[in-house]
């Protein structure tokens, strides 16, 4: 069974609705994104999600390769690995991590990923000292803004927190609550022709159990992903989607299921997790094997 191959001729799409299996890579990579933001809004390298120490280092995550072999390479002698620490900084009561490294040691990354805290009023707790650390209360929420830009020397990728980014919400004591409010996702050609232009979201709030990567599951919910230029929407819901290895920054099983809706149809969509950082979609009885990007071991 032949591996879903990232070209820019497979992501410049007719517009017409109509889905195709190869199409599907940029939904995985949107799924992935949420998987792993989940376990990075803990900030720790543990995936707890039960408080955002001061000292947050977790490595900001390489994409597979294969997602990024459509740029040429651009060498930053002076720029860091992105597979390095990066902590976070307390800046305007919010802990910002900022990027200025390079994906595979060749494409650079520049931007933040911020994390601000909220109590139940909605009132920022800040960041210094003891505030941000201290245990993250039911009714408490942490919002992850991801801002950032990858370079490359025929365009580049972009992702903004284009409707306030992410939220993770202490519902009670082991359960959690996340919602995508609103990431855009595109990839821009040196000459400025946007060629993939994504918006994911949730149409209601993906529910989380457990505290950690030992024991963190997803169910209930549903995300929706956009794909503003090809004309279609992915609806899906996770079941029973479970960390089970403190080692992998995303699940290592469970599936999630839906639809695909486009102007001229609407089909079956599964994605199922087989593994750290692999799975399988199956669009109307049709596979395919896959990798997840941001998911890996640690």
């Amino acid at each position: 069974m032949k591996r879903i191959l990232v070209v820019l001729a497979a992501l410049v799409l007719t517009g017409c609705g109509k889905i195709q299996l190869d199409d599907q890579d940029e939904v995985v990579k949107q799924v992935a994104d949420t998987m792993a933001s989940v376990d990075d809004a803990g900030g720790d390298s543990s995936g707890t999600l039960a408080f955002i120490p001061m000292d947050a280092g977790k490595s900001f995550r390489d994409w597979n390769r294969s997602f990024l072999d459509q740029f040429s390479p651009i060498s930053s002698a002076s720029a860091a690995a992105c597979s390095s620490t990066y902590s976070f900084s307390c800046t305007s009561e919010s802990l910002v991590r900022t990027l200025s490294c390079e994906v595979l040691g060749i494409l650079p990354v520049n931007g933040t990923v911020t994390l601000t805290m909220y109590d139940g009023s909605s009132a920022s707790v800040g960041c210094s000292g003891a505030a941000f650390s201290s245990a993250f209360n039911a009714g408490y929420s942490i919002v992850r803004q991801p801002n950032f830009t990858i370079t490359g020397a025929r365009g580049s990728i972009q992702v903004s927190s284009s409707a306030g980014g992410q939220k993770l919400t202490k519902v009670s004591s082991g359960s959690y609550s996340w919602q995508t409010l609103g990431v855009n996702r595109k990839i821009v050609t040196a000459a400025g022709r946007t060629i993939v232009d994504i918006d994911t979201y949730t149409t209601s709030n993906i529910g989380i159990t457990g505290t950690s990567r030992a024991n963190r599951v997803l169910n209930g919910g549903e995300l929706a992903i956009k794909h503003n230029i090809a004309g279609y929407t992915t609806y899906l819901k996770p079941e029973n989607v479970t960390w089970s290895r403190s080692t992998c920054t995303c699940p290592v099983s469970g599936k999630w299921t839906g639809r695909v809706e486009g102007s001229n149809e609407t089909d079956d969509f599964t994605v199922e997790i087989t593994g750290c950082g692999t799975g399988k979609i199956t669009v109307e009885g049709e596979s395919e094997d896959i990798t997840f990007d941001r998911c890996a071991g640690v």
